[in-house]
């Protein structure tokens, strides 16, 4: 594949996450999504070439050219991640589909995929998924299983797994009180089984569990040898860390790898068990 497209891609996806950081910063306030961008703390009105995705926070060290104060990392890591989410699905789609549908895919889930980043750095930000964004997740999600689009998509969705998965959470969530999982976690389990389908929704999910696992540890770690020197600041197995985001850093990489329960069976019964048995 010709690397213009990929790097075209990459920026396009930078400008589309510049503005995805726009959605959501103004969510639930008083501002709407138009205007010009300004400055949270001197006010000021920013120029073009204030607002270049990544490449302006770089040349600013961070920080406003009027007041000096320090710019969110948000910004470019917003930026970037929906640059090579782009990136991500140009390889994965154009490189084994038809014109066609490989563009319709690529609509598809990059559509689907901006929903998903909203709704990553906004459960991380404040601790909850809006209903808004989720329903939005949701709806997109759903039209997968529509005919014609079921026929061109390459998600293997499934509308029971979407229910069941999302009957799982909710039984959670009633079941703790809260403390174990939210309601909307639940919700937007609808969505991740009407895209994925049992397979590959059941491996999100089994992805979203290990990576929180494994992040909850070391922010454990990490915060109990913070608190050798900050006693008062450090976590324990009862702080709160926002699932959300492992749902969809799950869905995303099963979605573009093409991995599955299935693929994974089907490896380990025609590779892992004939080297086990050299053993």
């Amino acid at each position: 594949m010709e690397s213009f497209i990929l790097i075209a891609a990459f920026m396009f996806g930078t400008i589309i996450g510049s503005f995805l950081n726009v959605v959501i910063l103004r969510f639930r306030t008083k501002e709407t999504l138009g205007g010009r961008s300004r400055c949270f703390s001197c006010g000021k009105e920013l120029s073009w070439y204030e607002l270049v995705p990544i490449l302006s926070f770089l040349y600013q060290g961070g920080r406003c050219r009027t007041c000096g104060s320090h710019i969110s990392w948000q910004y470019p890591i917003v930026e970037a991640v929906t640059g090579f989410m782009a990136v991500g699905a140009v390889i994965a789609f154009y490189s084994r589909l038809p014109l066609y549908d490989a563009a319709l895919n690529f609509g598809f889930f990059f559509l689907l995929g901006c929903v998903g980043i909203i709704l990553a750095v906004y459960d991380f930000k404040h601790m909850i998924l809006p209903d808004e964004f989720v329903w939005l997740f949701n709806a997109v999600a759903v039209t997968s299983l529509v005919p014609p689009l079921a026929t061109r998509i390459t998600a293997d969705g499934s509308f029971v797994a979407g229910i069941a998965f999302f009957a799982f959470f909710a039984s959670l969530w009633f079941v703790s009180g809260g403390r174990w999982m939210g309601l909307g976690d639940a919700k937007l389990s609808l969505g991740i089984g009407w895209f994925l389908g049992w397979s590959g929704g059941g491996m999100a999910l089994l992805v979203a569990f290990s990576t929180g696992a494994m992040v909850g540890v070391l922010l454990i770690a990490a915060s109990k040898f913070r608190a050798l020197f900050l006693p008062e600041r450090y976590a324990t197995l009862k702080s709160e860390i926002p699932f959300g985001p492992f749902m969809l850093l799950g869905v995303f990489i099963i979605a573009l790898s093409g991995i599955d329960f299935m693929t994974l069976t089907s490896f380990f019964i025609v590779e892992g068990i004939p080297i086990l048995w050299k053993f």
